[in-house]
């Protein structure tokens, strides 16, 4: 694959990942549930599909609730951008080419998720939660096992 659409294909997984970690770093410290649908946080509406695309609704939207109109939090997109940056930045890295090469992407690609979490989430609230870095742990052990066999 050409390292250029492998980079750009990072890039926009990393902005998706970057949307989820949004809703990790929102609802964990509030002891909420990770499943439902995503809702603005000041009115409760529920957001649509379009309303879910990351980065590009936040700026067409113009960083507000479609419903209620009120600021959405900056915090939405920059996550999202770190995110897929620094995933286009381990895609270029690494530049998998056999199997090997993909787990240590993986590894990695986990590793900066888990990093941007723990990051967020202790400047806001300053706990590092267990229930992020415990699976985190036994996920990058089996991998790496994986790797040495």
């Amino acid at each position: 694959m050409d390292p250029i659409i492998f980079e750009g294909i990072c890039l926009v997984f990393g902005a998706l990942i970057g949307s989820f970690l949004n809703v990790v770093i929102g609802r964990l410290p509030q002891k909420m549930s990770l499943g439902g649908r995503s809702h603005c946080p000041d009115c409760g509406n529920v957001l649509t599909a379009v309303q879910l695309i990351p980065v590009f609704s936040y700026l067409l939207q113009r960083g507000r609730c479609r419903a209620c109109h009120k600021p959405v939090s900056p915090r939405y997109l920059i996550i999202e951008l770190v995110t897929a940056v620094l995933f286009g930045i381990a895609g270029y890295i690494i530049s998998p080419a056999d199997l090997g090469e993909y787990i240590m992407l993986i590894r990695m690609l986990l590793f900066i998720a888990v990093m941007v979490v723990v990051f967020v989430i202790d400047l806001e609230h300053y706990l590092i939660l267990d229930v992020v870095v415990l699976p985190a742990s036994k996920a990058e052990l089996i991998l790496k096992v994986g790797i040495d066999f």
